[in-house]
């Protein structure tokens, strides 16, 4: 009789663990797809959050010479909100339709010299994290105050060091940079307009 109750002991183990060994492992596999789901998941619509950012569109300016050809400058309202702003404004209002390059060096072309009434703007170019560079925009001020930059900008030609944190920067030259390095003295800006 032990003998027999030992035996259906026995057979009845070998049913009821591989039971529970594969409820086990449907557990296992099920917690396991949903985790991997969830990653899943989260990893779209970071994906969707990255191309969403990507795909804002971003501030431009094209800037036609009376000679011919355009420079197109991206603007970098994040870095230099105060600067941007102004310079939006500035060519809005069509203050540099027909107006001159007035000083043009080896490392730069700068323009904007007219007489006008808006105030200087508070300079921003302390915390950029941009550096000057070939290509770079930034605005104009006087030697002796950061505070005092109105309405003329520069395009860098070539890189100097002397740039670096004392000049506001708040855009780029993405086409045209050809264009740039033969610009003279007194050629004439047509108009600029903003591309948003």
């Amino acid at each position: 009789m032990n003998a027999f109750i030992r035996s259906r002991g026995a057979r009845l183990l070998s049913v009821i663990i591989p039971a529970a060994v594969i409820s086990l492992s449907l557990t296992l596999y099920t917690a396991g797809a949903a985790a991997q789901e969830a990653a899943d998941t989260s990893a779209s619509a970071a994906d969707s959050s990255f191309a969403e950012k990507e795909a804002e569109p971003s501030l431009k300016a094209k800037i036609v010479l009376e000679k011919g050809g355009v420079i197109l400058i991206e603007l970098f309202p994040e870095d230099a909100p105060i600067t941007v702003e102004r310079f939006v404004e500035l060519v809005r209002n069509g203050f540099y339709d027909d107006l001159e390059f007035h000083r043009v060096e080896n490392f730069v072309v700068q323009t904007g010299n007219r007489d006008n009434d808006y105030p200087p703007i508070i300079g921003e170019m302390f915390g950029q994290d941009l550096r000057h560079k070939v290509g770079s925009v930034g605005m104009a001020r006087k030697p002796d105050s950061y505070d005092s930059a109105t309405t003329q900008f520069y395009m860098v030609k070539e890189c100097r060091s002397a740039l670096q944190n004392e000049y506001t920067v708040f855009g780029e030259v993405i086409e045209g940079m050809d264009l740039v390095h033969k610009i003279k003295k007194r050629d004439k800006i047509k108009s600029i307009e903003i591309i948003e």
